[in-house]
Formats: C-alpha cells, structure tokens, sequence
C-alpha cells in the first residue's frame, strides 16, 4: 500500500485531491498518513475527512518537516506556484515519488534542476495534467493517434473558467474583478491566467501534437480581471511538422458552451470535443461519428489521476505524463511570455 503526504489543504485539495486519495484508501491501494499547511485548521480539516480504518494522517505546519519525518512513500503537491519547486526538491531528496499539480515550477532553471534530480533518484514523478483523463480527451487522443484524421494542420484548446468576473464591468464593479490571494501576484503564479488556466489547453496542445514545438508567438492582455499578470492570452505555435497551433485562455469572460475544448484538423479529418463527447468527422461532406462515455457520472479526472499514479508507482511504468512533460509545457509558456515583451516571434529550445 502506497502512504502518501499531502502538501498543501488549500482548496484543490479539499474539492478534488482530498476525495480521489479517499476513494483510493477505500481501495487499499493507498494511505494517506500526513497532510500539511502553514495553516493548521484546514490540514487539520482535511485529515479529519480522511480518517481511514481508525487512522488519521498526522498534521504538521511544515511541508519539510512532513517529507523529513512521516511515513510517507510519495508526495501529493498542491502549492501555489512559486512553492513547487522547493516542495518538489525535497521530496526527491529524500527518494519520495511524487505527483505535483500544475505547473511543475515557475522558471526554466527550476525544471531543469528537477528534471535531472528526478532522473538521478530515479522515482517516478507525475505531471498533475488532469484534463487528459476528460472522457472526450481520452477518445479524441486515440482516434487521432490511430491515424483518423492523418496529418495535422491546425491544432487548437482553450480554457475560459470566467469564475471570478463574467459579469464584471471594467472600473466599476472592482469586487466581481478581484483576483483573491496568490493567484493576483504575478510573483507566485509565476505569469497570470497563461501559466494558471492556460496551462491546461498547453498541454492539451502539445499532447495532441504529432511533433515538437518550434515557434511560439503570443498576445497578452489585463481587461477585466484586478491581477499582477494577464487576465487574457492568445498563443500561436508552429510545430517542427509544420502544423499550427492555437491556445486560448481568459478570465475576463465566460466562451460559449457549445464549442469545442479541443480541435485537431488533418489531411483526412476532424476530431474535436468537449470534456465528455469526442466528434469524429472524416474528410468531405459525411456526417461526423460521436464517442460518449456510459453512464457518464461527472468530472471525475482527479480520482482517475490520481489512481494513475498509485498504479505508475506500484508498477514501476511511465505515468501518462512526467517531469518532461511538466518542462515542455513550462517552455511554451514561458517562450510566449517572452514573446510579448520583445514583439517577436519566439524559436525554441529557449536560451535560459
């Protein structure tokens, strides 16, 4: 049985980390025997809902500390960002497998030093990545990969959580366009809605890509949203087979709910969808085939990531995203923050 430490009890660990590693103890696949944050209530909160077959996991206010001293075989990390890479050297350090959420660390120095610490521990390390694990992803991706569509043009993702401010007016309602807590400062996001909300539709993007990405050209924008960084970005990527890419995120506002989350355009077709329905759509004028899960009960793609990584870990197989993975996304980001402050079009592998 895999014991895990919980860093971090903010509010993705409570609605969605917190309840996949209980579904996992009421598997016997997992134990979660500690939890920390610098706040003691809300870990405290948090192993007061996994007390587990008489057992709760131990608190302590110190992530350090609970990677140190509890007895833990891997690291769940769920920190804001500027966090990451420090929680992430230490677990490796001291040999824990770890799954990090999104984005593995704000700079490309501090993935490059985990990158190889992780390869010189040798433990296995998941990207929390858990928009591929939406049914209409899990499809989409093998039907692209069965070669249905044949060789991409256009790949395009977006993201548009719009929470904090859709209805907001710029200047005068200030409380609907409140960026609350770290998430305002650029400083610990590392960025703004790029490197938070835009992270997912990076990595869709690249994980439906057929090649590597070469060029990265973005636009950038603070409209709505009181935040350090943007609350709005386009980014255009060209890949080395000559395919484009486009990647679309904002807060300032809510995108309809009929288009596609993701859209891979080929020589031989179309697949697109949402979370949870894939649309297969062959070349010319036939009707495009549809791919829905069964009984389809919700998001559950933290449960499934999270059971993906107990199973990596006790087999010892590549999780379906890894610390490269977790770098290669960082680079397009930060190649397209680097993009709007010079005006230019950026070529990849960026120069550190």
């Amino acid at each position: 049985m895999l014991r895990v430490g919980i860093i971090g009890a903010g509010g993705i660990v409570r609605g969605r980390h917190a309840p996949g590693w209980h579904k996992q103890q009421l598997a016997g696949a997992a134990q979660v025997t500690a939890i920390s944050d610098i706040f003691e209530e809300p870990a405290q909160a948090v192993a007061d809902s996994l007390e587990h077959n008489g057992q709760k996991p131990a608190v302590y206010t110190d992530f350090n500390q609970l990677i140190a001293e509890a007895p833990i075989d891997a690291v769940d990390i769920c920190l804001p960002h500027h966090l990451h890479a420090a929680a992430i050297m230490a677990a490796v350090q001291h040999g824990k497998h770890i799954i990090c959420e999104k984005p593995m660390c704000i700079s490309l120095k501090e993935a490059d030093e985990i990158v190889a610490a992780v390869d010189a521990a040798g433990i296995t390390y998941m990207s929390g990545h858990n928009e591929l694990f939406h049914p209409a992803l899990i499809a989409g991706r093998r039907a692209i990969q069965q070669g249905v569509a044949g060789k991409p043009f256009l790949i395009r993702s977006h993201e548009f959580p719009g929470g904090y401010n859709k209805s907001a007016v710029p200047g005068r309602d200030a409380a609907a366009t409140n960026m609350v807590g770290w998430r305002a400062s650029k400083e610990m996001m590392g960025g703004g809605v790029l490197i938070d909300k835009g992270y997912h539709p990076t990595y869709i993007l690249l994980a439906l890509a057929q090649s590597e990405p070469k060029k990265v050209t973005a636009m950038m924008n603070t409209f709505v949203a009181q935040m350090d960084g943007e609350d709005t970005a386009l980014v255009l990527v060209e890949f080395e087979d000559g395919s484009i890419g486009q990647i679309f995120t904002g807060e300032g506002f809510v995108f309809p709910a009929n288009d596609a989350k993701f859209h891979f355009v080929g020589s031989q077709g179309e697949v697109y969808g949402d979370r949870v329905t894939a649309h297969i759509k062959p070349r010319g004028f036939d009707d495009a085939s549809t791919v829905t899960p069964k009984n389809y009960a919700g998001d559950t793609t933290f449960d499934d990531e999270i059971a993906h990584f107990v199973d990596a870990v006790a087999t010892k197989r590549k999780p379906i995203q890894d610390h490269y993975d977790g770098r290669r996304v960082l680079e397009v980001i930060q190649a397209a923050y680097r993009s709007v402050e010079t005006g230019t079009t950026i070529t990849l592998p960026l120069e550190r």
